[in-house]
Order: structure tokens, then sequence, then C-alpha cells
């Protein structure tokens, strides 16, 4: 379904609505509910419906009727009725059908209980198709309905019928609905319209709606003067005469008629609206007068002069005088003196613009006779002619000496009252029934009570009684005193108060609605006492139960912390709430936790370190109070910054004789709290650091225990990488080697592809390089060195990497102290980690996580500077043997991590990043190499924020730091000497030989220790060097070599291993043995490594 057929079919819904809604309001005279459903019931019987016949009586010859209907039955209901009103007025009917097999008709008919046979068998009933009649070679023809209607017509008055009725059906699907198209439907109902309005003829067009398209409905609708539309029919407002449609300017043709139309019914509207306001202002001007006429008020109307216009019956009543014989007179003669001076005053006033057009209320005296007078309240309104000059003056008076009288009366009770209670502790009131609990009486007692005098709080002078109810309980005591003042009851209930300083008060009371003879409620009467003390000790003891009982089962500090404010907000009512947990040097803060009670806000984590990192910790209790706000405040604000506590208690947390943290409360008010609120508040604080010791142990223990199993987790998987490096090391040794002893002997079209299978091979080294470096099983050479020189070269390298829109910030510590480490691995560790944040920057700048964020600047800060143990978390660490470390941090600003892919990053082969695009080695290598130094990793990262690292290695004193630089230079030389090559792969020996014998050198080889140890038996005056691995069956490297010392210690020995860890490497050092060559190795650098230990003098150290 499209737009334009939900178009057209809303258009052709709202119009049939409108000629429904306006056929009802034209019969009935006024505008009546109409029933929204979209469907039309058929159910002709309903009472909500029109009578069918009574509207199908009203169509006459001429009548060209358009009906649409909703369904083949309702179709039925109408073509019945319509026949047999036909019949009964002499007129012929015809129907036309759009199908060839009348029998679908009559068999439908039957199933609807229609007497068949006796229309079949009358001839003033005929039955046509529009195949016979209408169509011609499979078109539909005008020209021939024309003929055949004309034909009809003249047939049936032949016959003596009065006219010709007509209706057409839609009995099947037959009818070629895709060639009614606009200008044929146009035609054909222009045609049909000619035709009616001359011959003795009235038809029914029946068009129903799942049968035609919304456009053609709407053009059907409005080219009929009559619509038939839920058994009512309606006048077309919309008609239009379809041969206008036909014209040139048919459109402009249509917009005239609809304007006529529309400004015709505007009319109509107008006139019926007219009729109606003047209806209702007759109806409302004699209820107005039977008002006036009634009302127990005196109503006047004055000139601005003071001359009397109008007055109501009551004036009359009132004064003893008729209206003729008041109207005229001058308000002087009812007036006192006095009264009259203040209402001549208020009417110049008026006179002068001075009151604007509001009413003002005067109290005015009144001389009934010469010994009766009446207080009148009056309430005046100004009346202005059209052209803002005061007219007149209206006004309604009351009488109120009766309420005066009372009034002074209780205020002479009042005095008596006062003077009895003024010696009674508490409070008694009298006060009016309303929001403000208005007092009109009130002891003495309030002072101590409130802090507020009588005069204050008398008629709400300065305040109501009800704004020093606490704004929690206000809704409560207002809805206890209405339901006793309802049911005529004594009240008696408990709320808080906040006093003129302050402070908050628990108040007892207890009062009941004083009523006068009729019953009539003149106010209320009481006692309010001063009951915080009891209250305060109830809730003390509550408090500290219930803190007790919920500290048990807490297993975390946060949780802790909320307890304890939530406990601390009932008892001390705070605006302002703190608290802060330190280690045990008092050095450095472990939780902390701030709120303000007055916004609902929760102090961040950093905002309560910078507050700690400028206030010392608290030793003893502390009280502050200050009558007036502070310009400027000795502590550190929190909560609500615009404005400085006025009260503060500051406490220390304890634990046996340790003090472990602080916790403070504060008030924007002034003096709320005293001594004896400091001792409860150290108290409280007494009780919650039990629990606060308890649980920091629980969690340190907790702590431990899960560094132990990531630590022996860890371990595991690095032996398992090792093992499988160890493995492929000897695979890619005789690959490698056997790639360049090929590529020597080799044309040179086959040199490049064995090149390509040599870079190939080096990748997968550099691959089995990181995996060794996690498992901390790879050589590393320690030379003392900068960390800010490792940080330039790899920023240069990094800026030629990184996409220009990231920039590359340096921050280096000037003096920075050394560290014992490898360069080369400390660059790649570097490197490694500024290509993941260069990663984790592209993801926003590619679009592939968050979206990129406007204005902006992506960031990677390149930091080092050297702290001590003390100011991080060294403990977690293990032992640490320096206490001066050097940090070496990457930070990004990218997409960050949650904590759930932060507890796997330095596992081997876990990777975010998509197949193909990461191995998963990077973090892993960098977790091994760092282990290798002595160092440590911490991560902070937050998704949407970035990602930190920091690396701490130890620093090495300055007297171990030598300043030689020792340079070595290699000469690649053969030689004749002998040479021992002991390895337990095959492979690996041959490939050794064919290098060695190469360069000139005569090998001797042994698959193990044990052929080992019995070749250098045998030949061990031959035998110059010796190269060996460490892994081997039966006799192991490592048992080789020293049963070999032990025969000769002077001998020189390369140490050829896959990988090595600590407890390999210390056994063979303990022997002497300092040279090492890790697989994989190229050919060259097995024989320089081969001829700088042969020519060296001694055991020479040369593990590079």
């Amino acid at each position: 379904m499209n737009w334009m057929y939900i178009k057209w079919s809303m258009v052709a819904e709202c119009t049939l609505r409108f000629l429904l809604i306006k056929s009802i309001v034209n019969e009935s005279g006024s505008s009546l509910p109409v029933n929204g459903e979209g469907g039309i019931s058929m159910n002709t019987q309903q009472t909500d419906r029109p009578n069918l016949m009574d509207q199908l009586e009203r169509i006459h010859s001429h009548d060209h009727v358009c009906m649409i209907s909703n369904s083949y039955e309702e179709e039925l209901t109408v073509l019945e009725a319509f026949v047999r009103i036909g019949l009964r007025r002499g007129e012929r009917c015809l129907c036309l059908i759009d199908t060839d097999n009348p029998a679908l008709l009559f068999d439908e008919w039957r199933r609807n209980k229609i007497d068949v046979d006796q229309i079949l068998n009358s001839k003033d009933f005929i039955i046509r198709s529009y195949q016979e009649t209408c169509v011609r070679n499979g078109d539909f023809k005008m020209d021939r309905m024309m003929d055949f209607l004309s034909d009809a017509v003249s047939d049936a008055l032949s016959l003596g019928y009065v006219a010709l009725r007509m209706v057409g059906i839609l009995f099947t699907r037959q009818f070629d609905q895709k060639k009614m198209d606009h200008l044929l439907l146009v035609k054909h109902e222009s045609c049909l319209h000619d035709f009616f309005s001359v011959n003795q003829c009235l038809a029914i067009c029946l068009y129903r709606r799942n049968y035609f398209t919304p456009h053609i409905l709407h053009d059907a609708i409005r080219m009929h003067p009559l619509v038939l539309y839920r058994n009512r029919l309606c006048h077309n407002f919309y008609h239009i005469p379809p041969h206008d449609l036909l014209k040139p300017d048919s459109i402009a043709h249509e917009i005239d008629s609809m304007l006529t139309r529309l400004y015709d019914h505007a009319c109509a509207d107008e006139a019926l609206q007219r009729q109606r306001n003047e209806e209702s202002l007759r109806i409302s001007d004699a209820r107005y007068r039977d008002l006036v006429e009634h009302i127990s008020d005196m109503i006047w109307r004055i000139d601005p002069q003071g001359t009397i216009l109008y007055v109501n019956p009551m004036v009359e009543k009132t004064f003893g005088y008729k209206s003729s014989e008041l109207v005229g007179r001058h308000i002087q003669s009812l007036l006192t003196l006095e009264s009259y001076e203040t209402a001549m005053k208020g009417l110049q006033q008026r006179m002068r613009g001075e009151l604007g057009r509001e009413g003002i209320l005067l109290e005015l005296t009144f001389k009934i006779s010469q010994d009766r007078t009446m207080i009148g309240e009056c309430r005046t309104t100004p009346i202005f002619d059209p052209h803002g000059e005061l007219q007149e003056i209206e006004g309604i008076t009351r009488d109120i000496t009766a309420r005066k009288q009372a009034e002074e009366n209780l205020r002479e009770s009042q005095r008596n009252y006062s003077a009895l209670l003024s010696n009674i502790p508490g409070m008694a009131y009298r006060c009016r029934n309303d929001r403000e609990w208005t007092m009109e009486f009130i002891s003495e007692g309030c002072l101590q009570l409130t802090g507020y005098s009588v005069n204050q709080l008398i008629e709400n002078r300065e305040i109501a009684f009800a704004s020093l109810i606490c704004e929690e309980d206000r809704d409560r005591v207002w809805s206890t005193v209405q339901c006793a003042v309802q049911k005529n009851e004594p009240y008696e209930l408990i709320y808080r108060i906040v006093t003129a300083h302050g402070r908050e008060k628990w108040v007892w009371e207890k009062g009941r609605g004083i009523r006068d003879a009729d019953a009539s409620l003149l106010f209320l009467e009481g006692f309010i006492n001063d009951i915080t003390d009891f209250k305060r000790a109830d809730a003390e003891r509550e408090a500290f139960h219930r803190l007790s009982q919920r500290l048990i089962s807490v297993l975390n500090v946060n949780e802790i912390c909320r307890i304890v404010a939530e406990e601390s907000l009932r008892l001390f009512r705070h605006d302002a709430f703190w608290i802060c947990l330190y280690d045990a040097s008092n050095s450095k803060i472990l939780a902390g936790y701030s709120e303000d009670t007055f916004k609902g806000m929760e102090a961040p984590q950093e905002v309560i370190l910078d507050w700690i990192n400028e206030f010392s910790v608290m030793k003893e209790p502390r009280l502050i109070n200050r009558s007036e706000a502070p310009q400027q405040s000795e502590f550190i604000p929190f909560g609500e910054k615009s404005r400085l506590s006025r009260s503060l208690m500051f406490v220390p947390i304890r634990w046996e004789n340790h003090v472990i943290g602080d916790l403070s409360v504060q008030s924007y008010f002034p003096n709320k709290y005293k001594e004896k609120d400091l001792e409860l508040l150290q108290t409280f604080a007494e009780q919650c650091g039990s629990a606060f010791y308890r649980v920091q142990m629980e969690e340190n223990q907790a702590w431990l225990e899960e560094q132990f199993l990531h630590s022996q987790k860890m371990e595991a998987i690095g032996q398992l990488a090792g093992g499988v490096a160890h493995d492929f090391n000897n695979l890619l040794t005789g690959i490698i080697g056997n790639l360049n002893l090929a590529e020597l002997r080799a044309p040179a079209e086959i040199r490049r592809f064995l090149g390509n299978a040599k870079d190939a091979a080096d990748r997968a080294a550099k691959l089995i390089q990181q995996l060794l470096s996690f498992s901390r099983k790879s050589i590393v050479e320690l030379k003392p060195l900068n960390l800010n020189q490792v940080v330039n070269e790899v920023s240069r390298l990094a800026r030629q990497l990184i996409d220009r829109r990231i920039a590359i910030e340096i921050h280096t510590q000037s003096e920075l102290p050394l560290v014992l480490a490898d360069a080369s691995r400390i660059n790649s560790v570097l490197m490694n980690m500024c290509v993941n944040a260069r990663d984790a920057i592209d993801e926003i700048l590619n679009g592939q996580t968050i979206p990129e964020r406007k204005g902006d600047q992506f960031i990677i800060t390149l930091e080092t500077k050297s702290i001590h143990t003390d100011s991080i978390r060294g403990d977690a660490h293990g032992s640490v043997q320096s206490r001066d470390l050097v940090v070496l941090s990457v930070i990004d600003n990218g997409t960050g991590m949650d904590a759930e892919v932060q507890n796997h990053i330095f596992e081997p082969f876990f990777s975010t990043k998509e197949v193909g695009k990461g191995t998963g080695l990077g973090l892993a290598s960098v977790y091994g190499i760092v282990k290798q130094h002595n160092g440590w990793i911490d991560t902070n990262s937050e998704i949407g924020v970035g990602t930190a690292f920091h690396i701490y290695f130890p620093a090495i004193k300055s007297e171990m730091v030598t300043c030689e630089a020792i340079e070595q230079t290699d000469v690649l030389l053969g030689g004749k000497e002998t040479i021992l090559f002991v390895d337990d792969e095959e492979m690996i020996r041959t490939l050794g030989r064919s290098i060695l014998e190469q360069y000139g050198y005569t090998v001797v080889l042994a698959a193990d220790g044990e052929m080992a140890l019995e070749l250098f038996q045998r030949e061990r005056d031959t035998i110059d060097l010796i190269i060996l691995d460490l892994s081997m069956p039966q006799m192991s490297g490592r048992e080789a070599l020293q049963k070999i010392r032990e025969l000769d210690p002077t001998i020189k020995v390369i140490v050829s291993t896959g990988y090595t860890d600590g407890k390999q490497i210390e056994p063979l050092i303990k022997l002497g043995i300092t040279n090492f060559i890790t697989k994989p190795y190229r050919p060259v650098d097995l024989a320089c490594k081969v001829r700088r230990i042969l020519d060296a003098s001694g055991i020479v150290d040369d593990s590079s």
C-alpha cells in the first residue's frame, strides 16, 4: 500500500463521516455524537441507526444516489428494501449485476432468506448483467448503456409503471476496475446524471469499499447529489455535477463550488451559533437576576461620586428601606464618619487611577439605626466604559458583625489563657485549621521550644508554624489532624521541627477541634512539648543496634561507607557527610565516600583523594560551630560548594589504638551540634572501626589469594609456551640454517625464492621469541639504561607509524635514575605499547566502536618518572629489592577496556582484534619481558575514556653504573680447530657440521650427553670447543658439561638452546659457562660466535 492509496482512503473516510454528521445535525438541529467505528454493522435493527425504510422513502424520480457499503450483505439489505418500496409505488425495478450468471445472485439471496421465486415470477422486477447491457468486445461502452436505459424506461412507462427504479450491484470480481480510470468514471456519471434529470427514473449506484480504490470512491462520492451511508441518506455537501468536471477549467470550477459551499456552511453555522448565544445570554441573565435577588449578601452599585444606583433586596431588608428610597442617596447617609472617610479615600484613589482595574476589600461600619451599627466586609469592583473611563463601582457587602464580636471575645479569652499558661513548660496554642497552622493564640513557652517569640508566630507575622515542621513530616501532620477533625476526635502525634537556631527537635502534640453550637469548626486547640531527649535516647539505641546488625555480614568497604552514611543521617540529620580510610602509615587513602544530603550528590573518588592530600588525618575529635557563614573555610569544602558549613564535627575512626580513618558530619545551619553530639559521633565511629578493619583484612586476604592463583596460572601458561617454543626453535634452526646454505649454492633464479622462505622463517622465529619473552625463558643482556633514551628513540619511530591525527606527547623526568635492562627488549616493550594505543584510537577514528568525539584531540602520552615504593601498593607485587623505582607510562584516550578484558590482556593468544590482525602475543611478551627485569605492570582503563599502562622497574644505585663502554668487533674468520657438536636432533647436527666445515673447522658429532662425554674422554687433547644443547635424552647437556668440566675445567663451551630459564642458567654459571647462542640462528651468527670464543683468552663471557 503506497502513500497515495492511504491519502485517498483517508479523504474518502473523512468525507463520509462529515456527510453523516451533517445529516444528523440537519435532522436534529444540534450537534449529536456520532459513532466513531470505522465499520458498518449489518444488523439493521440496531436502535442507534436510522430506519432504513424511512431513509429510502425519501428517494424519488430523477434522484441519483451513491451508496457506500462495506459488505455484500449490507447491499442485499438495501436492495431488498429499495425494491419493496418501488413495487409498492408502482415502479418497475431493474437490477444490474456484474456477472452473466444470475444463479449466483439467487443462491446468495436464498442464503439470506429472500423469496427468489416470487421475484422471478413477477414482471415488476428484472435482472440484467453489465456484460449484456454495457460491454462490447470486452470494453465498457457508455453509448450502449444509455441506449439500454432509454429502452428500459420506455418499456416500463409503456407497461403502465410510474417510473424505472434501478440498482447496480457488484456480485463477483469480473468487473474490470483497472479500465475504469478517472475520466471514464466522470463521463459515466455525467451521462447518468443527465439521463436521470430528464427521465422518469431513479437509481442507487452501489460502491463497495473493498472493490474500489479510495481514489474512485472519492470521485464517486463527490459526483452524486445524494449519498447513502450507514443507513442514512445524506445531502452531499461536496457534490459537484460530473459535467462540470469535464470542462477545461474543471479544477477552478471545483474550487469555486467548494468555496461557495464552505461560505454558505459558515454563514449557517454563525447564524445558529448567534441564536444559541442569545439564548444562553437570556438564560444567564435570568439566573444572575435570580442569584442577586436571593443571595444573603448585600449587592449594590454606585457612581464615582458615591451616589447609589442599585441595591438588591438584601440591602432593603438590612436597612429597612425600599429600593426606591435608597437609589439616588449618597453613601454618606449609610456610613459612620470614619468609614465614610475610608470609603471616599478609596473612591478618590480610584478616580486618580491609583488602584488600576483591580477590586479592593474594605471593612466599613454602617449605621442601621440610631443605636445599632453593622460591620460589613465590602469587596468592590470597578466598571469601565469602552473608553476606559470609570463608569460605576459594584460591590458586595457581607455582615461580619458577629464574627468581629467573636474575634474580640476570642482575643480577650486568649489574654486570660496566656496568663494561665505562661508558666507551663511546652507550648499551648489556638490556631486556624489551615495549611499554615496560623496561630491565633500561643503561650510564652514557644520561645524555649522553637526559638521564636509569640509576636513572630502569631498570625504568621514573621514565620508560620507549618514552616517549622520538617518537610518530611508536614503531610503526615496535616492528614492526621484532618482525619481527627472530621471524626470530631482528639488528635495526638509526634513529629520534628527545626528551631530558629537550625536545631532539629522532636515534639509531642495533643489537641482537638473546637466547634460552635452549629457544630461548625472554629479553630484548633492543643499543647506541644519537647521530647527530643527521649527520642534521641531511643534513636541512639536503635541506631547502634541496627548499625551492628547491618555491619555483621557486609564484605565490602564501600558498602560499609554507605551504611555508615545512612545511619549517620538518621542520628545527626547532617547536610554533608564524608568518611575516609587510610593505610597503617596514614599516608594514603584506601577508601572514601562523601555525599551532600541537600542535593543528593555523591563526591567522586578522585575528589576525595584531592581532599586527603590537603587535609591531615584527624587525631582527636573536633567541634566547630559558627553563628555566621565564614567567608573562607580552613577546611576543604565538600557537598554544596556554593555555601560553607557553619556546624562541623570531625572524629577519628580507630581500631584498638590505631587511627584508620576520619569521619565528619557537617551542617549549613549555625550551632547545630553540641559536645554531646561530638561524643555520640565518636562512639559511632569506634563501632564502625572494627567493621572496617575486618573487611580490610578479608579483602587483603582475598586479593592475595587471587594474585597467587593468577601467578600459578601464568606460570603454567609460561611453561607450556616455553616447551612449545623450544621444539619450534629446533625446527626453525634446521630450516633457517639449511636455507642459508642452500642460498650459497643455488643459482640466481632460485635465490629469490629461498630469500622469501628465509623471511618467513625469520618472522616465525620472532613469533617464537615473543612466546619465550612471555615465559621469561629468553636470554636478556642487562646493562645500565636510561629509559628517557628509549622513549626518545621509540617516539621518533612511532611518529612514522601513527596517523597524523594522533598526537604523541613526551613527558620525561630530567636526571632520571638508571635501570638494569636489555635495551632492545625495553624498546620492543615500548613500541608494542605504542602500537596498541594507536589501534585503540584508530577504532574511534575509523568508526568501529564509539562515535568520534567532536572537538577531542587524540593523544598518546609517553612518560617517565621516579617514585618511592611507599607511593604505590608495593606490597601487592611481592618482595621488592629496591624501594626506588622508575615508572614508564603509556597513556591513550582511545576506546578503553572493561574489567573483563583487563583480566585477560596479558594471557598469550588473547586478542580483541579481528582474526588476522593480531597474534595475541604482544602484551603477553611485554608481561614476560617486564617480569624478567624484576618489574611489574599496572593497568587503568575505562570504556570511552582511554587506557594507561604503568611499568615499574627497580632503579640501580649510581655506584653500580660503569661509564666504560666496551665495543666489540666481530671478524668472520674460519679456522682449523676441532669442535665437538652435541645435539639430539639429527637435522641440527648435520646442519652444524655443514656450517662449521664450510668455515674450515673439523667437526665431531655426538647425539646425546653420554656420547659427548665418551668422545671428549677419548679425544680431549684435540677438541678445542664444545657446542651442545641442554635438553637431550639419557644424559642432559648440563650433566654432560659438569662431568666434562671435571675432566678439563678450561675447555671452552657454547650452549646452544631453544630457551633458557633461571633454573637452567644458574647451575651453568656456577660451572663457568657464560657463552650462549639461541636457536634459531644463522650460519654466520654461529661462525662469528665460534671464532670470537676461540680467539678469546681464557673463559670469556660472551652471551650476546
